[in-house]
């Protein structure tokens, strides 16, 4: 029955995604301006909700609400410092070779108007987000698989797949063809699993997730109004699908489970 569920969410999730751009295209709006990116992000929290409550009080014991500040400090710090840390040095390292240009001027003015919004939206849609892959579907899967690799490669391929619908819109690197995009985000999306999932796993706290997302959300949003790449140079991306950002999470993640 729990690979059961986890089939369900699944494909309802990776789903969502393909319903809100048909509801987006019937009522004439282009992609992410309609009511089907809130369909996209509702869905796969609102499918993990009814799972758990078909399991009564024992399908929410592993959710993960509470904080559980007391001893994790540590996680707590990676989670808030990781995304900033990482695009700092991989964006300030294209920038010493060449590979990056920086828009300074031009950043400090788009994130002078747009900051509040981009922190509003970045919160509730984080919220949602993490309910349903770290509150849902990084839990169960561990429960059903008893493997933590398996967990966390499941939780990152339906987590970056649930993205693909979506991604020209989200992406602030998205001017590449799809077609080498995807694979590259889905490998990030499994790498960040992997940091992810054990902060979850140590701390049994979905709250760190949560501000990870936040700030990485808003961290590459300011990367992608700062510098620019020069040609197709997606290497040194400052962003959660630029190569050396995928390697980091891996190595860091790769780690955190070898300790």
């Amino acid at each position: 029955m729990k690979r059961f569920h986890l089939v369900v969410f699944t494909v309802v999730t990776l789903a969502a995604g393909w319903i809100g751009a048909a509801v987006d295209d019937a009522v004439g709006l282009e992609s992410g301006q309609g009511p089907g990116m809130l369909i996209w992000i509702l869905l796969p929290f609102l499918t993990s909700a009814l799972l758990r409550s078909l399991g009564g009080r024992r399908g929410w014991s592993d959710f993960g609400l509470r904080p559980a500040f007391g001893g994790h400090l540590g996680s707590y710090a990676i989670s808030i410092l990781f995304y900033p840390a990482i695009a700092l040095a991989v964006g300030g390292f294209g920038l010493l070779i060449g590979r990056l240009e920086g828009r300074f001027d031009a950043a400090a003015d788009a994130w002078r108007i747009g900051a509040s919004v981009l922190v509003i939206s970045q919160i509730w849609t984080n919220l949602f987000e993490e309910f349903a892959f770290r509150g849902y579907l990084a839990p169960k899967g561990l429960a059903a698989f008893r493997s933590r690799w398996t967990a966390h490669l499941l939780t990152g391929l339906v987590w970056g797949a649930w993205h693909i619908p979506y991604l020209p819109v989200i992406s602030p690197f998205a001017g590449e063809r799809l077609v080498t995009l995807v694979p590259r985000f889905l490998a990030a999306a499994v790498a960040a699993s992997l940091v992810y999932g054990e902060i979850r796993h140590r701390t049994g706290s979905l709250w760190p997730a949560v501000l990870m997302q936040f700030t990485g959300g808003l961290t590459f949003g300011l990367a992608a109004r700062a510098v620019v790449p020069l040609g197709a140079d997606w290497l040194f991306l400052p962003s959660f699908e630029g190569g050396l950002v995928i390697l980091v999470s891996f190595g860091v993640g790769w780690a955190m489970m070898r300790r």
